[in-house]
């Protein structure tokens, strides 16, 4: 079964209200207010400046959305701070300055009024922003935007600056427009209108509308004004899959903003978001294998798809993990240990050089193998699920051969424990004197550490009688214990 995954965010994308019925945009995000330095005329020069970047994101790739907080960097921006935070209290929440919603009943956008900043500062500029939706199917050309400002504005559309005047002015009178920008074509899709107006002192405000290469104006039966950032139609380069092993799952990425992307395979939806800041669908719980999944993105509300990506993805098993091989010498045998992810493998085996040593059963993750001779063997797990087989992880381990034969309590070995043996293993204690070439044979007691302990142990051998454990005083044989001592050298026994 698989699951699917949705986000949803609620907003108003498109509203035949934010044009009026001479063509002027009543709706705008609204970004700052900022400080700048240049008086009531800065000049183009400080005017076409970047003012809000982070030193990352920057007023050329800006892609505003209402909410969209602006971390400015103010030894970067030309910026010289934000200014005190303005009485509207949608502005710059907790002091960071932010993108946010705002629209006029008339055609001017008065940053001083309640309907933006409500705030009376000076020598200061703000940024307006909005996306032009073009309703046609076609680009339009030899558009020009009518403009009046109090003070100076520049106007940039999609990337380009198409208008800069630095001048000290009013508003004027609703409709009045005495700033006409350079040529410039609407594209089909939705096009970012940045402004920037900069305020010198009194009045601080703007107007703006767009007409054709016929001076009509264009109206919402041509175009529509939104807040949401939608993205050109996807494409194979601006989408990406891969499929993420571990979780059975698959990743959905691309690049622009949609008002709506679905997931389908196979004409079943898998998973969908709304979330026009997403850029990322992640579908789960899918079989093992390959899935072709198609990407359909939604430009704008109400609309079909306007194109479909097809992605290929593959689920591919994930092996079993952490491969250890350790070698007891007690029992000369090699023990294996390992963690399997998927629960059953339907081939498990453990190979030395590509052949085959041990055959496994479903489910398992311990195996023993009977030791060779001494020496160095690298082991490798081997696993296949679904038609699919693993490269194999390996393990190295060494072989020491069979533990040799020795007295315990023989200490200095030469092959009788006296005195001579609690004499040496305290020098070697606590004067640095010369190590035991078998540590085992200083463990006397046998409890896998070297202290005085053992030495007591030696002399209630000599004097009381105590007992010495296997494989004893007087007896050579192996240690029937396995401890951390080291490797034991002791020829007394040959």
């Amino acid at each position: 079964m698989r699951a699917l995954v949705a986000f949803c965010l609620a907003g108003a994308a498109v509203n035949a209200a934010d044009i009026d019925a001479g063509g002027f945009f009543l709706r705008w995000m609204l970004l700052g207010p900022y400080g700048q330095t240049g008086g009531d005329n800065p000049g183009c020069v400080a005017m076409e400046r970047d003012y809000l970047t982070d030193g990352v994101v920057t007023e050329a790739d800006v892609k505003p959305y209402p909410g969209l907080a602006i971390n400015t960097n103010y030894a970067v921006a030309a910026s010289t701070a934000l200014l005190a935070t303005p009485g509207n209290p949608q502005a710059n929440p907790g002091g960071i300055p932010t993108w946010y919603d705002s629209q006029s009943p008339w055609d001017t956008i008065d940053f001083q009024g309640g309907a933006a900043y409500n705030t009376d500062v000076d020598y200061c500029m703000a940024y307006a922003c909005i996306y032009v939706k073009n309703l046609t199917g076609a680009a339009i050309a030899n558009c020009r935007a009518l403009m009046s400002s109090d003070d100076g504005i520049q106007l940039i559309v999609g990337a380009t600056s198409v208008w800069c005047n630095s001048v000290p002015r009013g508003v004027g009178e609703a409709g009045y427009t005495p700033d006409t920008s350079g040529l410039f074509t609407l594209p089909a899709g939705i096009t970012r209108f940045m402004v920037k107006v900069f305020e010198g002192g009194g009045g601080w405000a703007f107007r703006l509308k767009l007409q054709d290469g016929a001076g009509a104006p264009l109206l919402g039966n041509r175009i529509a004004l939104t807040t949401l950032p939608y993205g050109p139609c996807p494409t194979a380069s601006t989408v990406t899959a891969f499929a993420d092993a571990w979780s059975r799952r698959a990743v959905i990425q691309w690049e622009h903003p949609y008002s709506l992307v679905r997931i389908y395979e196979g004409g079943l939806k898998l998973a969908e978001t709304s979330d026009y800041r997403a850029q990322e669908l992640v579908v789960g719980d899918l079989d093992l294998g390959p899935h072709v999944l198609e990407f359909r993105a939604n430009i704008g509300e109400g609309e079909p798809a306007c194109a479909v990506v097809t992605k290929l993805v593959e689920v591919t098993p994930v092996w079993p993990a952490d491969f250890q091989c350790a070698y007891d010498d007690l029992s000369g045998r090699i023990l294996f240990t390992w963690r399997n992810i998927e629960p059953y493998y339907e081939i498990l085996k453990i190979q030395e050089n590509g052949v085959d040593v041990l055959g496994l059963s479903y489910g398992v993750d311990s195996a023993v193998l009977v030791a060779g001779a001494p020496g160095t063997y690298t082991f490798t797990l081997v696993a296949e699920l679904a038609g699919y087989a693993s490269g194999g992880i390996a393990c190295t381990v060494e072989v020491a051969g069979p533990s040799p034969a020795f007295r315990r309590g023989d200490a200095n070995a030469d092959g009788v424990t006296n005195i001579a043996d609690a004499v040496f293993a305290l020098a070697y204690m606590f004067t640095q004197g010369a190590a035991p070439s078998c540590p085992d044979t200083a463990d006397a007691n046998d409890d896998g550490t070297l202290d005085i302990s053992d030495v007591v142990a030696v002399l209630r051998y000599l004097f009381t009688g105590g007992s010495i454990p296997l494989p004893g005083a007087q007896v050579c044989g192996p240690d029937p214990t396995s401890d951390t001592l080291g490797r034991c050298v002791y020829t007394a026994c040959d």
